[in-house]
């Protein structure tokens, strides 16, 4: 499971505490922050088992519209177009007062129960740039390991400053989110 997380990354495996989190079914985040010329990229790993099969889980990620119940904060995901290998979706999120849209190219990859993203810079954003992904590994018969890994530039301007810290925390609920939806139809 670690082996394309560390690839994103390049951190090592899991610490024992960290183990111990996975098997209670707790959230455990490794946050990221690079710089890239202008860029300022937040983001990083999350990790969760969830008691589903990734067959589950797996046609709710396939569903992009579900998007709006799985994504902190996010208002609305709607397909704008579709493709022979993609999806491109546009994401509306609302926090009080503060609003961000974006269109994402999204790839299913069902073999491996992966999915990955790119923020489609070609359409209207409200963020600068983003990518990253989904794996979903099973876990004995009825419980799957979600590793969620994004990072994303939300801007310079003084709002996305003040919001990076709270903004970083909720790309990294992710999973939390999905196992929401997936067990009790609660959106994040």
């Amino acid at each position: 499971m670690l082996g394309l997380a560390t690839a994103f990354d390049g951190e090592g495996d899991f610490t024992p505490e960290e183990r111990a989190k996975l098997a209670r079914g707790e959230l455990v985040t490794r946050t990221i922050e690079r710089r890239r010329g202008q860029s300022v990229l937040v983001g990083g790993l999350s990790w969760l088992r969830v008691r589903a099969t990734p067959a589950e889980l797996w046609e709710i990620l396939v569903d992009p519209t579900s998007y709006g119940h799985i994504l902190p904060s996010a208002e609305e995901s709607t397909i704008v177009a579709r493709g022979e290998s993609s999806v491109v979706v546009r994401v509306r999120h609302r926090y009080g007062l503060v609003r961000a849209s974006y269109h994402a190219v999204l790839r299913f990859d069902e073999g491996a129960h992966m999915l990955s993203f790119t923020l489609d810079t070609r359409r209207p954003r409200d963020i600068r740039s983003g990518y990253g992904f989904m794996l979903l590994t099973p876990v004995g018969r009825d419980r799957t390991d979600v590793t969620w890994g994004v990072m994303g530039d939300v801007g310079s301007d003084v709002v996305a400053g003040l919001l990076r810290p709270l903004m970083q925390e909720w790309m990294l609920r992710v999973p939390e989110c999905l196992r929401s939806w997936a067990l009790d139809q609660t959106r994040c």
